[in-house]
C-alpha cells in the first residue's frame, strides 16, 4: 500500500448547491428485483431534478458498504441489486463507472477479489458494465475545516472521482447507533488505517464521530455527491454485521448523506439516538429532526419500522455521561469462536489474544485494554462476539424493562 501527499483533490468537481434544500426521496420497494430498483431510482432522480447524463464522460465511483465477506442474504452489506441498478443508470448515461470499497480489514487486491465475489459485486459489475477497483493506493488530503483532523487518508479512486455515489446499507450499529450514508464514508479510509483512527481517538468517542463527519463533509464538498440507502432489507440487533435481517421495504435517495440519515433514523425509530446525526445538526449540515425535511415519494410515517431492536443491549446507551462500569463491551461466545485470529489482527490496541480455555483455543479480551471500538464485533465472521453490558442490564433488555 502506498500513499501520496496531496493538498487538495484534483480535479475538483462541480458542486451542487443543495445545502439549502433538505430534500430526501423515499420509495417503497419490497424486493431486490434489479429492473424494479432501476425504475424507482430513475424516477426519483428525475423528481429530484438530476439527469444522470450530466455525468457523461466523467468518473463516477460507486461506494457500497462491504464491511465483511458475507453473502447478500445476511443483510450486512449493500445488496448487489442496488449496485447493479445504480451502475446501469450511469453506465448507460455515458459515465466511466467504478465500484470501490475498502472493507473493515486489510486492503489489497488479494483481499478485494473474494470480497467483491462473495458480496455479489463481481456479478453486479459484469452485468452493468461497471469496473471493479483494485488500486489500493491512497492520498493524504488536507482539509482545513476539519475539527477532529486536518488531514485524511482517502482511497485513490475516490480522490480521482468526479462524482461519488454513496450506496449504503441501513443497519443498527453497536458503536454509532445506526450506520447509513455518513458512516459508510468511513470506508474511504484505507484498510487498517481505520483501526489506527479508532486507536487515535481511544476513549473520546465524540471526536471519533467528528472524524467521520469531517471526512464525509470533505468528500461531499469536493465532489458531486449522491446518497442511495439500501433499506429494502436492513439489519437490527447486533449490527453492523452480526445482527438480524429486517425487512424495511425502503430506498432513500438524496444529494446529502447528512439529510438522508435524518430520514433513515426516523424510519428506524432511532431519532435522538444517532450521535453522528447530532453532530451534523450542530454543524449546520442537516436539520434537527425529520419533520423539517422536504420529503418526496412515500412518507416516513407510512414506512416507519418503530420496533427495531437497537444494537446495544444496554438500556442506558442513549444517555450521556454513563459511568465506565455501566458501558457496553464486546463479549465472546466461546462456543462459537473458531480461533481464526481475525479479531486479534484487527484490534487497534492489541487487547485480544488467543488463549486456552477448557482445552480449547479461543479469543480472549483484556477488558482493561479494550477501548470499546467494537471492531472485533463488526468483523467476526462467526458471529461469536456480541455487545454486552453488565448482566443486570442484559437481563433487563431481554425482559423489555426500561431503566
Amino acid at each position: 500500500m502506498t500513499d501520496s501527499q496531496n493538498t487538495s483533490f484534483l480535479p475538483v468537481a462541480r458542486r451542487m448547491e443543495i445545502d439549502d434544500r433538505a430534500a430526501v426521496g423515499i420509495d417503497f420497494a419490497d424486493s431486490y428485483d434489479v429492473e424494479l430498483i432501476e425504475e424507482i431510482l430513475r424516477r426519483r432522480l428525475d423528481a429530484l431534478g438530476f439527469n444522470p447524463r450530466s455525468q457523461a464522460g466523467r468518473r463516477v465511483v460507486v461506494k457500497p458498504n462491504l464491511l465483511i465477506k458475507y453473502s447478500p442474504d445476511k443483510a450486512a452489506t449493500t445488496h448487489p441489486a442496488i449496485i447493479e441498478a445504480v451502475c446501469r443508470i450511469f453506465v448507460s448515461a455515458g459515465a466511466d463507472v467504478m465500484i470501490a470499497e475498502s472493507n473493515g480489514g486489510g486492503y489489497s487486491e488479494s483481499i478485494l477479489r473474494p470480497l467483491y465475489r462473495i458480496c455479489g459485486m463481481e456479478a453486479a459489475a459484469e452485468r452493468s458494465g461497471a469496473k471493479l477497483n483494485y488500486d489500493t493506493s491512497f492520498r493524504t488530503v488536507a482539509y482545513d475545516e476539519g475539527i477532529a483532523s486536518k488531514t485524511f487518508d482517502i482511497l485513490e479512486p475516490l480522490c480521482a472521482a468526479d462524482m461519488i455515489i454513496d450506496c449504503c446499507k441501513l443497519k443498527t450499529h453497536a458503536l454509532a447507533g445506526m450506520t447509513a450514508g455518513v458512516k459508510n464514508m468511513f470506508g474511504a479510509v484505507p484498510g487498517l488505517k481505520k483501526f489506527e483512527t479508532h486507536a487515535r481517538y481511544n476513549h473520546d468517542l465524540r471526536m471519533f464521530f467528528s472524524f467521520i463527519t469531517d471526512l464525509c463533509r470533505l468528500l461531499y464538498e469536493a465532489k458531486d455527491f449522491l446518497c442511495i440507502t439500501d433499506g429494502i432489507e436492513g439489519m437490527e440487533g447486533n449490527g453492523p454485521s452480526a445482527g438480524t435481517p429486517r425487512k424495511m421495504n425502503t430506498i432513500l435517495t438524496s444529494f446529502s448523506p447528512f439529510q438522508s440519515d435524518v430520514a433513515a433514523a426516523a424510519l428506524m425509530g432511532l431519532e435522538g439516538q444517532v450521535p453522528i446525526n447530532e453532530l451534523s445538526y450542530e454543524r449546520g449540515y442537516a436539520v434537527q429532526n425529520s419533520l423539517e425535511l422536504v420529503i418526496s415519494g412515500e412518507s416516513i410515517e407510512k414506512l416507519r419500522v418503530s420496533d427495531i431492536r437497537p444494537a446495544s443491549p444496554n438500556p442506558l446507551a442513549p444517555l450521556r455521561n454513563i459511568p465506565e462500569i455501566l458501558r457496553s463491551r464486546p463479549k465472546i461466545d466461546h462456543s462459537l469462536c473458531r480461533a481464526c485470529g481475525e479479531c486479534v489482527s484487527y484490534c487497534p490496541v492489541k487487547a485480544i489474544k488467543l488463549a486456552e480455555r477448557r482445552g480449547k483455543t479461543v479469543a480472549s479480551i483484556d477488558t482493561k485494554k479494550c477501548i470499546r471500538c467494537f471492531c472485533c464485533q463488526e468483523l467476526c465472521t462467526f458471529k461469536a462476539i456480541s455487545v454486552s453490558g453488565l448482566p443486570f442490564f442484559d437481563a433487563a433488555n431481554r425482559l423489555g424493562i426500561g431503566i
